[in-house]
């Protein structure tokens, strides 16, 4: 349970207490503290449905804007037009490939959710097929250059795939 939703069922707790006891004053004719606690009271109510409502935009952001790594991909030039690159799964399986190109990409089937679905917990379903190395002379967003040592993660995301540099600093 998270910090904000438990916020939200104190404010509930103290609203419910507060109407109890504006019943309780205006059944007594006690119309001013039974007026001021019902006010508080329903301002504590709303604070608790804003509450609510800023976990429930908040679960809608994280679900719509998942991402999780399929693998992370190494790379170090061999020779001219030709590069090694080294596939590590998230259970730690490892690859090896050595490409012929300019840069390299990576396929996939993905299963896409609407995004309501997202919502409700359904994420993205991939199964990485293939590695593959190109030339310059065919541009995808997809591409990452091989002619440099480099690492990269391959991410799976709502809307596809991803591939981002990792960014090693130097210092521990």
């Amino acid at each position: 349970m998270t910090t904000l939703v438990i916020v939200a069922v104190c404010f509930l707790v103290l609203g419910i207490a507060l109407w109890a006891a504006a019943i309780s004053a205006l059944g007594n004719k006690r119309w001013v503290a039974g007026a001021l606690r019902g006010v508080l009271g329903l301002l504590f109510f709303a604070l608790a449905a804003l509450a609510g409502a800023i976990t429930i935009g908040i679960q809608g952001y994280r679900a719509l804007t998942y991402e999780e790594v399929a693998a992370t991909v190494k790379t170090s030039p061999v020779a001219p037009q030709r590069f090694r690159a080294t596939i590590t799964l998230p259970n730690q399986r490892l690859a090896m490939y050595e490409l012929a190109g300019d840069a390299f990409y990576v396929d996939a089937h993905i299963l896409k959710w609407h995004p309501w679905l997202n919502l409700l917990g359904l994420h993205t379903s991939y199964e990485l097929d293939r590695v593959a190395g190109r030339y310059n002379a065919v541009t995808d967003e997809r591409f990452v250059a091989g002619n440099r040592p480099a690492e990269f993660e391959v991410r799976v995301s709502t809307t596809g795939l991803l591939m981002r540099q990792v960014l090693r600093s130097s210092t521990p």
